[in-house]
């Protein structure tokens, strides 16, 4: 009896502090996300969200890369084959899954006259590695990743192969009995302006992204 009668205190002594860790972390991603650019609001399903014009993300698997003190991400040279050295630092905000989720910061002899995403996206061309749009749910406050993927429903499903070429996308997926297509888009930049439109097509019944927000982070 007297061991838990000891127990309990310690017990709600350890809730009261994980409960103050969480209202910190929530704090502090609150502020965090007070400094972000925020563009304008995406409806997914029954999901609202904001775009985040600064912010991307991109795997990195295929990298190698150390996270510095001040919280940035740096890619390292070995001088082999698959060493990325035309990234600088990137200030990381968030990592889920296998991706990282960053604020560019454009370093080198990059062109001046572009933006830092439009550098940023020339080089994530040149290397392979794509980089991905971010939105922000707005009741979560958790960060979604655009894959690329768009999940398309339709009235006749013999208009799948007419939507790929009219929007320039690549047919990923079909399920027939769902009426449903699963669409890879060629180009990310222009996301949110093929999303308007396809929703705007009389032969398209319903079309949303694939966003990634829950994902188990690499071991």
């Amino acid at each position: 009896m007297k061991i838990v009668i000891l127990f309990i205190p310690f017990l709600c002594f350890s809730l009261l502090l994980n409960a103050q860790d969480r209202a910190k972390g929530l704090n502090d991603r609150q502020q965090l996300l007070k400094t972000l650019v925020k563009g304008s609001v995406l409806k997914n399903g029954q999901t609202e969200y904001l775009w985040l014009p600064e912010i991307e993300a991109k795997k990195i698997e295929s990298l190698s890369l150390k996270k510095s003190s001040q919280g940035t991400i740096q890619s390292k040279n070995d001088g082999s084959e698959n060493s990325d050295s035309t990234y600088g630092d990137d200030e990381i905000f968030e990592i889920k899954g296998p991706f990282i989720i960053f604020k560019k910061i454009v370093k080198g002899s990059l062109d001046s006259s572009r933006t830092g995403r439009e550098n940023a996206r020339s080089q994530s061309i040149e290397n392979n590695f794509p980089l991905l749009p971010v939105v922000l749910n707005r009741n979560t406050l958790e960060f979604g990743i655009i894959t690329g993927d768009l999940i398309v429903r339709v009235s006749d499903f013999n208009n799948a192969e007419n939507i790929s070429r009219k929007y320039n996308l690549i047919i990923y997926k079909k399920f027939p009995h769902l009426n449903t297509i699963v669409y890879k888009l060629h180009d990310l930049k222009n996301a949110s302006q093929v999303l308007e439109e396809m929703r705007a097509d009389s032969i398209i019944g319903k079309a949303d992204f694939d966003i990634l927000e829950e994902i188990k982070n690499p071991q």
